[in-house]
């Protein structure tokens, strides 16, 4: 028997099916919804399917489910183990036992044990849309024996069984909107049982539709379908998650999405036109499309990374889920047709699905690992009382050793004088020089003397080339000549980091060195230069008749000269040592954080220690206001108020204009960041606005908040302390 095929059935399911992309790539904000389509839609058609037998063959409708259903999912699942295990940077903690769910059906329920959060726009996994289909396939399993339950209640009244699950839906419906009151987003999105409100819509619809004479359902119903259809994409465009008619409009987009079947199986038109034929396909392809979404938006972003360019990365991102879901359709369903094609998809995905299958078998469950973390963040607490008192005594200790590195880089005019003295200098020069040995040793006791008659660069370089260098050298080279620059260069390099101080010449209208010096030491910031024709300029006495040579008195001065030079720039290294050391404290200081607060603290501790690990948390869940002030007062007495505080205020504190002030008054001069739950007419960030507007963010009680909210706020906490 051929069977039925509704276009205006095809349409509804690729809207959907294209809703729900687009919300996963962040562009349709209530796509979301569709997925209450669609449990609607497999509601009805599980159930007219099952009417329209006479008998229900459980083994045939299994072996169905398996192929359509589960056999895609297993290879997409798998193949996206597979390649994700190729990137050695991604840790994946949650593999096993996350593909495990998804694999034995519960994946929901493993996405609200493990607190993951549709709703966060993130991909920290590639199966968090798999949730959905833990549900279908719980209602595949279960189903079949619900509907033979169901219909046997037929033989008492014919439409018994639509009044049944007619009732069944208004319970659930009614369970749905009191859990959504109570519950988190999270529970209630992923759970089943609160979800099953949807499906029974669809299945009372099926019951219903069989009821309904000819006909009724050949009355014309077109426009009513575009109507509604046209509503449907309004609440797709306008209703996001945060909403707070969140509860009502998926209720209604269920019911809805009864109508819009009812219409579309009426209207008895199957002619496709161009958009009509890719709707189809859409449809055709929509099962595949959903399962490869998320594996691929999360591969995508893997390899190029987030991109500002949202609409051209989805539309790539689309185009390759559309290729991937086409492969997986067309290797999957029997065609015959194109059967080699067929063949090598189907080896392909043999191949992919069998590595991620050994992948899988190879991962590791870190279940209990994790379950340890999540105790461990049950003390954090006690830790911070710990890390109070760790923090005083290392601030203690950071302040001694600075108040002795800078007596270290303070030293008097004496000690670096002496400093200098015991260098262990190195002088390479000419008759100049040698000279001036003697002097030069007992000015620097440490020194190695090396000169020598008419000497020039090349054979000091040849010289220095031999020297194990480690300290000032001194060179003394261009009375006899001057070398190419090359030379020059080869001692710079023998040298390597060592000050290396060169000596001007007095006979350079013969030589013309000194100008070519004085260019060259410019290439260097170790060299520096001893202009000694400048500096000896009007002292005939320190010269014999050659104005070259030195007697005593020149001896000393040349000496002295030397001398000089090296102590300055022992000075200026000093002084650049210290301003460093200064800049280096000063940064340090700066960057010093002290948080106050009670439980929204202790809540965030651990993100906070993890992204300001050397701050000061002051914290206690039963923490007053007046107990902040008091301890902001206690640091500012004792002169250890960081320069910048964050104080964080749930609605349990009250925050009066009088103490908003004293707190601006005793941390005017630090950077003070006050957050609070609660919207005040102060200076202050109020995350009121943000939590009415992402329920998820706080748990049932409304003040603390969940891993979202926590994660939302240390983004606030870090963009405030950039602001100077």
């Amino acid at each position: 028997m051929e069977k039925k095929h509704f276009k205006y059935i095809d349409i509804f399911r690729a809207i959907l099916c294209l809703a729900v992309l687009l919300y996963h790539l962040g562009i349709l904000k209530g796509g979301y919804l569709a997925v209450c389509c669609f449990f609607a839609l497999s509601g009805y058609l599980s159930t007219t399917s099952l009417l329209s037998k006479e008998k229900v063959d459980l083994k045939k409708y299994y072996l169905s489910r398996l192929k359509k259903i589960y056999l895609p999912l297993v290879v997409v699942v798998f193949t996206a183990v597979g390649i994700i295990s190729l990137f050695k940077d991604v840790i994946w903690v949650s593999l096993k036992p996350e593909t495990t769910s998804v694999l034995l059906g519960y994946n929901n329920f493993w996405q609200i044990a493990a607190n993951q959060d549709y709703f966060a726009r993130h991909t920290s996994s590639p199966f968090m849309h798999f949730w959905y289909i833990g549900i279908l396939l719980q209602f595949e399993l279960f189903y079949p024996f619900v509907f033979l339950l169901l219909k046997s209640t037929a033989k008492i009244k014919n439409y018994f069984p639509a009044v049944l699950t007619g009732l069944l839906t208004v319970i659930s419906t009614i369970f749905f909107y009191l859990y959504s009151k109570q519950a988190t987003l999270t529970v209630v999105y992923y759970n089943t049982f609160s979800r099953l409100f949807s499906l029974l819509f669809g299945i009372t619809t099926g019951f219903i539709s069989s009821l309904q004479s000819k006909k009724f359902r050949e009355k014309p119903s077109l426009i009513l379908y575009f109507i509604s259809m046209i509503v449907l994409l309004i609440l797709f465009l306008y209703v996001d998650p945060a909403n707070k008619l969140f509860a009502q409009a998926m209720i209604f987009v269920s019911l809805l999405s009864c109508f819009i079947i009812e219409f579309a199986v009426s209207i008895k038109e199957n002619n496709y036109y161009l958009l009509g034929k890719i709707l189809k396909i859409i449809a055709e392809y929509s099962y595949e499309i959903y399962l490869v979404q998320y594996p691929i938006i999360y591969l995508y972003q893997l390899l190029i990374g987030k991109q500002e360019n949202i609409y051209l990365n989805s539309l790539i991102i689309s185009a390759i889920t559309f290729l991937f879901a086409f492969f997986v359709h067309f290797a999957l369903h029997r065609r015959d047709k194109q059967k080699t094609l067929q063949l090598i998809l189907c080896i392909l995905l043999l191949l992919s699905t069998s590595f991620g299958a050994y992948k899988y078998a190879l991962a590791q469950d870190h279940t209990a690992e994790m379950k340890m973390l999540e105790e461990q963040l049950a003390a954090n607490a006690a830790e911070m009382e710990k890390q109070k008192e760790e923090y005083i005594q290392k601030q203690k200790e950071e302040n001694d050793a600075w108040e002795k590195l800078l007596s270290q880089l303070e030293p008097d005019e004496q000690e670096i004088k002496q400093t200098v003295t015991q260098l262990p200098i190195i002088c390479i020069g000419d008759s100049v020089m040698l000279g001036a040995a003697n002097n030069l040793k007992t000015t620097f006791p440490n020194s190695y003397v090396d000169a020598a008659v008419s000497r020039t660069g090349w054979a000091m370089n040849t010289i220095i080339q031999s020297l194990n260098i480690n300290g000032p050298v001194v060179i003394h080279a261009g009375t006899n000549g001057d070398v190419p620059e090359y030379i020059k260069d080869q001692i710079m390099a023998a040298c390597g980091n060592n000050d290396v101080f060169w000596i001007t010449v007095t006979n350079d209208r013969d030589v013309h060195v000194n100008d070519k010096l004085k260019e060259f030491i410019k290439k260097y910031d170790n060299a520096h230069l001893i202009d000694w024709q400048q500096y000896s300029q009007g002292h005939t006495d320190w010269f014999y008749s050659d104005g070259i040579h030195l007697p005593e008195a020149g001896r000393a001065a040349y000496c002295q000269l030397i001398f000089d030079s090296i102590y300055q720039v022992k000075v200026a290294e000093l002084e650049k040592l210290k301003q460093q050391a200064l800049q280096e404290h000063q940064d340090k200081i700066k960057n010093k954080i002290s948080f106050y607060g009670n439980d929204m603290l202790i809540s965030i501790y651990d993100l906070l220690q993890k992204e300001y690990p050397d701050s000061n948390f002051n914290v206690n869940e039963n923490i007053q206001l007046e107990d902040i002030i008091d301890q902001l007062k206690e640091a500012q007495q004792k002169d250890a108020l960081t320069n910048q505080i964050v104080i964080l205020l749930d609605k349990n504190i009250e925050l009066t204009s009088s103490d908003y002030q004293i707190i601006k008054n005793i941390c005017a001069q630090q950077q003070l960041v006050l957050i609070t739950q609660t919207d005040y007419p102060f200076d202050t960030i109020s995350l009121e606005t943000l939590l009415e507007n992402n329920p998820n963010f706080l748990f049932a009680d409304q003040i603390h908040l969940t891993a979202e909210g926590n994660q939302a706020l240390l983004e606030i906490i870090k963009q405030a302390l950039k602001k100077e």
